[in-house]
């Protein structure tokens, strides 16, 4: 997972644990992980029921994604066709 905004991380209602070497969530926001999903970089954890509106301005969402790598080809447009910076917000829309 990468440039993300998730409401809930909660791994144990399908009995599982967190594993390094399958979960994967760098530049994510994550709004509730039940201390069950560890921060990595760029991750933000708001431990609360919700998360802010990502294109208000002071939202942690905005220019907080990963443009990607020459591995990792990040879309340039987002899904109504807003051009992405070069640290995109996170979640589908960009912030404009």
């Amino acid at each position: 997972m990468c440039n993300n905004i998730i409401l809930s991380v909660n791994l144990s209602h399908r009995g599982a644990l967190f594993d390094p070497k399958e979960h994967h969530a760098n530049h994510n926001l994550i709004g509730v992980d039940l201390a069950q999903f560890p921060l990595g970089a760029g991750v933000g954890d708001l431990d609360a029921d919700d998360v802010p509106n990502p294109a208000k301005p002071g939202s942690p969402a905005i220019n907080a994604g990963w443009a990607g790598d020459a591995t990792h080809v990040m879309p340039l447009t987002d899904m109504l066709g807003n051009s992405r910076q070069i640290a995109p917000d996170l979640g589908a829309l960009e912030a404009i």
